[in-house]
């Protein structure tokens, strides 16, 4: 070949909590999969996701308990959008508990409803209030938590496995392969797109714009730059929450002076 793009994705990293490899766990990939509502649903993360499937799911019927590591919900974006977020969560009867840490996962095999009992053993989590279903304890005592299905949402991780990339000449670190703002990698012949991206916002609309850059430059020997400062994105929770650019505080971080409103 004369130019290749390398456009494999991620997937949903999996948090090494024993017992959770062997438990039928769901994630964005297979979620969709299910053909009948689960009445108890818990949610572990966050994020976007997360917080997507949490607000949807409780819409449809199920009981529905958020499991977050931190003390607020999407961490990463402004601390208001996190609680209003969190107030519209409360008022659809969503259950969170905040500084959760779930220690070991168990599990049944499915039950006459189709679905297997899941038992969360955490610790913390006790910023959340009574939690709803089958959960009880709280604080450092430790406490569990059944339910009929496990939505894993705490982050995604690149495919790079077996690509060749070494033989490529294709530089990949942790967190994905290495490109410049023209998204080539070390290999000038070679350019990557989308979740496999290191660094790279893992978002929808991000791999859109990767697309364009990517393509243009590889086929048609153009110089677009692509930074992800520009591209807006939405969380589709009720209500959305919308950003573009820099947040205060990581412009602030940078240097850069700013005011909030």
């Amino acid at each position: 070949f004369r130019k290749a793009v390398i456009a494999t994705g991620g997937r949903a990293a999996l948090p090494p909590i024993p017992g959770l490899e062997t438990a039928p766990f769901l994630t964005n990939a297979n979620l969709f999969n299910l053909d009948s509502l689960p009445p108890r649903l818990a949610v572990l993360g966050a994020g976007a996701v997360a917080l997507e499937m949490a607000h949807a799911f409780s819409a449809f019927g199920s009981a529905v308990t958020v499991l977050a590591r931190s003390g607020r919900l999407l961490p990463r974006e402004h601390p208001k959008a996190g609680e209003a977020v969190a107030a519209a969560l409360r008022e659809a009867g969503v259950t969170v508990r905040y500084n959760a840490t779930v220690e070991r996962v168990a599990h049944t095999s499915p039950e006459a409803d189709g679905f297997p009992r899941i038992t969360l053993h955490a610790v913390g989590g006790g910023g959340g209030g009574e939690a709803a279903g089958e959960c009880d304890g709280g604080g450092e005592e430790g406490w569990a938590l059944e339910c009929d299905a496990l939505l894993v949402a705490t982050g995604r991780e690149p495919n790079t496995g077996d690509l060749g990339l070494d033989a490529a000449g294709v530089e990949a670190g942790e967190g994905g392969i290495l490109v410049d703002d023209f998204l080539a990698t070390s290999n000038p012949d070679v350019y990557a797109a989308g979740d496999v991206v290191s660094g790279t916002p893992r978002l929808t609309h991000v791999a859109g714009e990767h697309a364009k850059v990517a393509v243009e430059n590889a086929l048609f020997g153009g110089a677009w730059r692509h930074t992800s400062l520009v591209v807006p994105s939405v969380i589709y929770t009720e209500p959305e929450v919308a950003m573009v650019g820099m947040s205060l505080a990581a412009a602030r971080a940078a240097g850069v002076e700013g005011e909030g409103y």
